[in-house]
């Protein structure tokens, strides 16, 4: 659900993806993963800012 491109975000992809974004609503493990996913993603973003600085 999630589409394969450079720079797609979570964010991104659920707006661009009813299905994605209709997944969430409806289902909690789906929202746990995604809970967790954003998670990650905010710090792998975290990460590469330090590794810019380095």
């Amino acid at each position: 659900m999630i589409p394969f491109e450079i720079g797609m975000t979570l964010e991104k992809a659920i707006s661009r993806q009813p299905v994605l974004k209709q997944a969430i609503k409806d289902d909690e493990e789906v929202q746990e993963i995604m809970n967790l996913s954003f998670k990650l993603e905010g710090g792998l973003e975290i990460l590469e800012n330090m590794l810019e600085e380095l």
